[in-house]
């Protein structure tokens, strides 16, 4: 089974760091879902915070509705939620089935894990609740990142999914344990940012300023992929295909040429010897996490 997901933030936004194509067209996007679901891959994460993504998707419905589709909430900016946040809510969520021309969802996660735990959602949590009882739903949760406290949501109702940032440099999820207690639980993990937004896939000579005070981490990754004969894509691969408690990698391309280069890299990571390789984990979080990035 092909473990690969299709992100589309690309499809909806100008995204990445080493992102020199800009927002594909019509016709780049329908050769990469073509593409994608030739060889089986049959998840699209987006998410109503990714531009027009679900609005993009939702025109290419002959398509997209061969795949399962995950889409997210935006965050609440309050402590709270009141009546009306909780209304408007659940009609963000029903444009998000109109936007995308479709009467099911495979998953719905919160962008802010804080969310599904915040007083006065119960309105909210209820509405989601109905949709996975009509079957129009079939998964929910939320989208995590790392170094965080996230106990409370291993029995929070209504988690059977999360999304995690999972890469060589931050392997935050492992190390805490929190991929073990989310299988133990029967919670599916996806994992996003394998590639840092294409950082570990670019030349060190091309690699912004900013990422000047870890030159060596990201040398030595180069490294590595020399001494295993791989290429930083394979090796970046390597790194999370080899964590059996990942059920799905998402991962973004701006072209079908990328796609075909990850399928293939993809392939070519199964064959690593993965307790070769070796321990890279980075606790820095001006690294690790693109929220704290300041590239401007």
């Amino acid at each position: 089974m092909v473990k690969l997901a299709l992100g589309s933030v690309q499809f909806g936004t100008n995204y990445g760091v080493s992102n020199s194509y800009g927002q594909p067209n019509t016709q780049e996007i329908t050769e990469i879902l073509a593409l994608a679901h030739h060889n089986n891959i049959n998840v699209i994460d987006t998410a109503i915070a990714y531009g027009d993504s679900e609005q993009v998707l939702g025109e290419l419905a002959d398509i997209t509705n061969r795949f399962e589709i995950i889409t997210k909430l935006p965050p609440l900016n309050k402590e709270q939620f009141s009546p009306a946040d909780c209304a408007y809510y659940l009609e963000l969520l029903d444009l998000s089935y109109q936007k995308l021309q479709t009467n099911r969802l495979s998953g719905l996660l919160f962008h802010s894990a804080d969310d599904i735990l915040k007083d006065g959602n119960n309105e909210l949590l209820q509405g989601i609740f109905s949709l996975k009882k009509s079957k129009k739903l079939a998964k929910s949760g939320v989208s995590l990142y790392s170094q965080g406290k996230y106990s409370k949501l291993l029995n929070a109702p209504l988690v059977d999914l999360v999304q995690i940032p999972y890469n060589c440099f931050d392997t935050f999820f492992s190390s805490s344990g929190y991929l073990h207690k989310f299988k133990e639980r029967n919670i599916e993990v996806h994992a996003r940012s394998s590639f840092l937004q294409g950082l570990l896939l670019m030349e060190l000579q091309d690699i912004p300023e900013y990422f000047l005070p870890w030159l060596d981490k990201l040398t030595l990754f180069s490294q590595v992929a020399s001494e295993f004969s791989l290429s930083n894509l394979e090796l970046a691969l390597s790194y999370v295909v080899k964590e059996k408690n990942i059920d799905k990698l998402v991962i973004g391309v701006n072209n079908a040429k990328e796609l075909e280069q990850v399928i293939q890299a993809y392939h070519n990571a199964h064959k690593v010897e993965h307790d070769q390789l070796p321990d890279l984990s980075c606790l820095e979080q001006k690294l690790v996490n693109p929220a704290h990035w300041q590239l401007d």
